[in-house]
């Protein structure tokens, strides 16, 4: 999110941010992808709600005594549109596609409404072939449009194997790009990957 956020001048915003990683600012992604996008703050949007529990969005939320809802982060995504009219916007999620939101919400409840385009993250470690080709299946079943995949983490030739035949052949859908695994993360050391990852057609098309 941060890098193409940076190159673009989109509004981003995550609907329930929490403190999810070493080094992520205390309960708050949104403040750790502003600094290593190297964004202007006014580019970043606050979240729905802040849960600092670094959890599935249903559990933090109920450790916080905070009922999420999709109608709420919809309420919440509007008064920031209403804000920001004329911004495009890159929406990050949290946990996987169908990670509940509460007893009877997950968040394609929450993806349907926005009208945005899909773009998933996968890690490449041990299950990204079973996960992603899920994720994917899932999405389309779910009616939500699949910009493409972006790979994250050490490269694994098997999976590039994999995905080239049923995830690009199969199911017509775009490995747009991979991210290396970068220990201390920097707006320098993360700015070329976001680059490489504009390059890619379908994206720069889609965050126009």
């Amino acid at each position: 999110a941060g890098g193409p956020t940076a190159r673009t001048g989109k509004a981003s915003a995550s609907p329930a941010a929490g403190a999810s990683w070493p080094g992520a600012e205390a309960a708050d992604d949104t403040a750790t992808v502003a600094r290593l996008s190297g964004a202007p703050d006014a580019w970043f949007a606050p979240p729905a709600c802040r849960l600092p529990l670094p959890a599935s969005p249903h559990h933090a939320a109920a450790a916080a005594g905070v009922h999420l809802t999709a109608a709420g982060i919809a309420g919440h995504r509007a008064t920031l549109q209403a804000r920001l009219p004329d911004r495009p916007w890159v929406v990050e999620g949290a946990g996987g596609l169908q990670v509940p939101l509460n007893a009877s919400e997950r968040w394609p409840q929450v993806i349907r409404p926005l009208g945005l385009p899909l773009l998933i993250v996968a890690s490449t470690r041990l299950g990204a072939i079973n996960h992603t080709l899920l994720t994917v299946q899932s999405a389309r079943a779910e009616g939500l449009t699949v910009l493409g995949v972006v790979l994250s983490g050490p490269p694994d030739p098997s999976l590039d194997s994999a995905l080239a035949s049923h995830l690009v052949g199969a199911l017509a859908c775009p490995v747009l790009g991979a991210l290396p695994w970068i220990a201390t993360p920097s707006p320098a050391s993360l700015r070329p990957w976001g680059q490489r990852l504009l390059d890619a057609p379908a994206l720069r098309e889609a965050l126009r």
